[in-house]
């Protein structure tokens, strides 16, 4: 129970105001969402010191396969990026185009993925999100990958619009 606490408070803590990707490119969750109109897009928060992340990962490559279409967008709440890159290797996203180390995180009542869209969390990671193809937020609380049936119906309903 305390180390569920411990993401809480953390994710209450943190506030993003840019994201850069394994290859030290900087951009922001606008871009990306401009970008992949379009496409059904699922967004993974996580960090290396996250076990019940760690765990959902294992899960991923499965609807990945599933959803060629579905982009899927790791977006890491370290604050060591020599371990977030560490585990980035470890879990075989290092080569994902958008596995991102959110910057300049700074302390705030809020965790607000971007003033445009003040995606406050209902508490810790991991915790899951889906855009649907025109870049807007439907669900803010979306299935984990281990809630493989779930995620699926949540993927088709989006996939159908």
């Amino acid at each position: 129970m305390k180390i569920k606490i411990k993401y809480k408070l953390l994710m209450l803590f943190l506030f993003m105001t840019s994201i850069a990707s394994y290859s030290q490119e900087k951009t922001t969750i606008e871009q990306i969402l401009e970008d992949n109109k379009g496409k059904i897009i699922y967004i993974d928060f996580w960090a290396s010191w996250c076990k019940p992340c760690r765990k959902e990962m294992k899960n991923i490559p499965l609807v990945h396969e599933l959803y060629k279409d579905v982009l899927f967008i790791y977006l890491s709440v370290e604050l060591d990026e020599k371990k977030w890159l560490e585990a980035s290797k470890k879990e075989n996203i290092n080569n994902e185009k958008y596995n991102l180390l959110i910057l300049k995180m700074k302390r705030t009542p809020d965790f607000k993925l971007s003033a445009k869209f003040d995606l406050s969390t209902n508490g810790g990671i991991p915790h899951y999100m889906i855009f649907n193809k025109k870049g807007e937020l439907v669900n803010r609380d979306a299935p984990r990958p281990s809630e493989k049936e779930k995620l699926i119906a949540e993927f088709e309903k989006y996939l159908k619009e």
